[in-house]
């Protein structure tokens, strides 16, 4: 599950233009009959993010338990990693039970990135969900009717580049090239 906002089109294709120069550009070329990305709802994001709490408590605990050698620490300390974690799952099961369904069902549009979800505690936020798509990014999986399992394991199913151009002229200019004389329509025939 991923925030995905296509910033524009580059030939037509999906384009995600990187928000700084030194990170990565990208352009996806896919079937044009099946989406490639189906969007999250509220609830669905909730859910992962109430397991992905849970299974990191359990990481913690058992690297806890490889480091610390004294019992009564290691309880101590155990006990105040669970309550931490549980606490933001407890969080979500109340805002789960809080709001009606029409509002869990909205697509799932939020202001922060992947890295931000693992640090930031659900109960600091309170207006987590945003409404407009131009003031965040929407979540989405992959869609798992886009892929053809009974095409061979080497048959190319989508395209994905990636790039960094940086700040030096040389490297803005690549990627001018790049977009201007790449033939994305040639990729997309190989596409079943």
């Amino acid at each position: 599950m991923q925030p995905h906002k296509a910033t524009s089109e580059l030939n037509g294709y999906p384009f995600i233009e990187a928000p700084r120069n030194n990170a990565n550009n990208a352009v996806l070329i896919t079937k044009k009959s099946v989406p490639l990305f189906l969007p999250v709802n509220r609830r669905q994001y909730l859910l992962l993010m109430k397991k992905s709490t849970e299974a990191a408590l359990v990481i913690q605990k058992k690297m806890l338990a490889e480091s610390i050698k004294q019992k009564a620490n290691l309880e101590n300390t155990i006990a105040i990693i669970t309550n931490y974690y549980l606490h933001d799952a407890k969080e979500i099961d109340a805002f789960l039970a809080s709001h009606d369904a029409d509002y869990l069902n909205k697509p799932c549009i939020t202001n922060h990135e992947l890295e931000s979800f693992f640090g930031k505690r659900f109960s600091d936020d309170k207006d987590y969900f945003l409404d407009d798509v131009a003031d965040g990014k929407v979540w989405v999986i992959i869609n798992p009717g886009y892929i053809n399992k009974k095409l061979p394991a080497n048959m190319p199913q989508l395209f994905s580049f990636t790039w960094s151009q940086g700040e030096k002229e040389v490297g803005k200019k690549a990627a001018l090239l790049f977009k201007e004389t790449f033939d994305f329509k040639k990729l997309e025939t190989l596409l079943q």
